[in-house]
């Protein structure tokens, strides 16, 4: 055995080596020599969503489930430590790279998106940010890969995991829904692998049952919210019996059409759709390379399941006509990638030296990026009030007149500097004192 690994450790290509190496000088950059600070949706999620009476409250769509389910367990282990919680949300980025390479063997196609990962700023921002969009993404890629290898050998267990994560997709993050409805789509009228019958059992099981316990807990939490109950105490659930109708539309409306409905239309606001494109580009010009592989493969009529999904994808974004804020794409574009590398997957090159050529443009990248992290004004801004509040900070929580998100910082420094574990109840009063003040 121990022959048979060293053989292998010997026959490991030299470009694999120095990849490993810019993936460790990656981190050793983002997490050992960069100082980090609270980022304001960041701060929010940390005081507000982490706990168990309020992992499930969606009074704003920025409580993304996974991430809140991550932060709350990790309170057990290592207390309130920023760092740590960015780190484990970085590494999906990693599993990202991984699964692509497990699903099409093709090196040069992992440095080809650790490249363009180094390139997109909202790409690389959000692989540190303690937001749910990274997570999402790898499960959507996951989902990919499941897709792909039932394509000679349906596994009903696959499908079965398939639907499951689309269920926990919308739980975490209701922008999920471009992407979701599609992959569903998809595998109802153009997955020919299952039977219509058991596609149909396994949705009801795997899908609709889970989403609908776990949406109906969503619904009633933040319809309670509204409603002004903050404290789970026995008389709350004669409460919901009695107000069930008003707590559950409330609560619906909230999660589905407030936010949802408010956000700008797409055809209505084209002229902020092209700032949109080019302060991205690089995320637009993803988008816009599927919708081309999907054109030509409708001209040639070779369609697959992938081709149906991203089909569905564009048709139902126009059909709901709304311009989300650029980060939502984050949590599906690496699908998109997936998408426009599986036409590449049998490409060649003759210059073996390409590879060479992608790993030192990304060590060049890692290594002469000026402001490395918390480069735009919104996030310096916060970064600026963290500093003040440090200056005269006290591990104590009485009234000290600060703004909301000063609110926040102040007491995620609390957390952070004095050794608290962080309490709902002590938060709310925190909060309220400062804002009646």
């Amino acid at each position: 055995m121990f022959n048979d690994l060293v053989y292998k450790v010997k026959n490991i290509s030299i470009d694999l080596y120095l990849f490993s190496s810019l993936i460790i000088f990656l981190i050793i950059k983002i997490f050992i020599l960069n100082y980090h600070y609270v980022e304001h949706d960041e701060v929010v999620n940390l005081t507000t969503y982490y706990y168990k009476e309020s992992i499930f409250l969606k009074n704003f769509p920025n409580n993304h489930f996974y991430i809140s389910l991550i932060g709350m367990l990790t309170e057990f282990m290592v207390g309130t430590n920023i760092v740590f919680l960015k780190f484990l949300n970085f590494l999906t980025f990693p599993t990202i790279l991984l699964i692509l390479y497990n699903s099409f063997k093709k090196k040069f196609l992992v440095y080809i998106l650790f490249l363009i990962f180094l390139l997109s700023e909202v790409l690389f921002d959000y692989s540190y940010l303690l937001r749910g969009y990274y997570i999402s993404s790898l499960l959507f890629c996951y989902v990919f890969y499941l897709i792909f290898k039932n394509f000679s050998k349906p596994i009903d267990s696959d499908l079965k995991i398939i639907f499951v994560i689309c269920a926990l997709q919308i739980i975490n993050n209701i922008s999920s829904l471009y992407l979701v409805i599609p992959i569903i789509l998809a595998i109802f009228f153009n997955f020919k692998s299952y039977s219509f019958n058991k596609k149909f059992i396994f949705f009801l099981i795997y899908f609709l049952s889970i989403f609908i316990f776990l949406n109906t807990i969503q619904i009633l939490i933040t319809g309670l919210y509204l409603h002004g109950i903050y404290d789970m105490k026995p008389i709350v659930s004669e409460y919901i019996i009695q107000n069930f109708t008003n707590i559950y539309a409330s609560g619906f409306e909230a999660i589905y059409f407030d936010y949802t409905l408010n956000r700008m239309s797409l055809f209505g606001n084209i002229s902020y759709l092209i700032i949109d494109v080019k302060n991205n580009f690089i995320l637009y010009f993803i988008f816009f390379t599927s919708f081309l592989i999907l054109f030509k493969n409708i001209l040639r009529k070779k369609l697959i399941i992938f081709d149906y999904i991203i089909f569905y994808f564009f048709l139902f974004f126009v059909l709901l006509n709304k311009l989300p804020p650029e980060r939502v794409y984050v949590g599906f574009v690496y699908f998109f990638i997936f998408y426009i590398f599986y036409f590449f997957k049998n490409f060649e090159f003759k210059i073996k030296q390409f590879n060479y050529l992608i790993l030192i443009l990304s060590f060049t990248l890692i290594s002469f990026k000026d402001n490395f992290l918390y480069r735009s004004e919104a996030l310096n801004l916060k970064k600026d009030i963290e500093i003040e509040l440090i200056k005269e900070f006290k591990c104590h929580l009485k009234n000290q007149n600060l703004s909301e998100i000063e609110t926040h910082v102040y007491y995620y420094l609390y957390l952070k500097n004095c050794d608290k574990k962080r309490n709902l109840n002590e938060f709310v009063k925190f909060y309220r004192d400062n804002k009646n003040n």
